[in-house]
């Protein structure tokens, strides 16, 4: 959803999290992280998680490691963004594959990664995760950086697969 627009709304639903059973609190846990980190709101995450560990299936997991990224991003820490992803990434839910991009996005942008290199990456995962909206951005950023590594051929190839399974 709209993190901006739930961002004023986080307190609220965290005072009332409390009243719901644990499985409904492990469930929305990583959102409300999310959205705390999403807008900023530093005590809320910080408390977010650490609420984590009381949790085993969230303690360690990769939505947990990848939030922890997300918060070294935001706090340009690329170091520890990059730590954080490099644990999540091993997972087969949507954070993983979520730190997965994040690791290529991150390489990039900080030129620790060549396009050559980060479509090899994409490659993979393209492998590993299909059929959403963010498997077809992975898509259309494999094509875009085979282009620029001038394999129209592959780029082609990657347009006919979007073309195929995104009607």
């Amino acid at each position: 959803g709209d993190l901006a627009a739930a961002g004023p709304r986080l307190p609220t639903a965290i005072d009332r999290l409390a009243r719901f059973p644990k499985a409904v609190q492990e469930r929305v846990l990583p959102g409300l992280l999310e959205c705390a980190i999403a807008t900023g709101q530093w005590r809320l995450a910080r408390d977010l998680a650490a609420a984590f560990v009381a949790f085993p299936a969230l303690k360690g997991s990769p939505a947990y490691h990848f939030l922890l990224g997300q918060a070294a991003e935001a706090g340009d820490d690329a170091v520890a963004a990059f730590d954080s992803y490099a644990q999540a990434m091993d997972g087969r839910d949507r954070w993983a594959h979520r730190a997965r991009r994040a690791l290529v996005d991150l390489g990039l942008h900080h030129k620790a990664l060549s396009a050559a290199e980060a479509v090899d990456l994409l490659s993979l995962e393209k492998e590993l995760w299909r059929g959403d909206d963010s498997a077809a951005q992975v898509l259309h950023d494999l094509a875009s950086l085979q282009l620029v590594e001038g394999d129209e051929v592959g780029a082609i190839e990657t347009y006919g697969t979007i073309l195929a399974t995104r009607p």
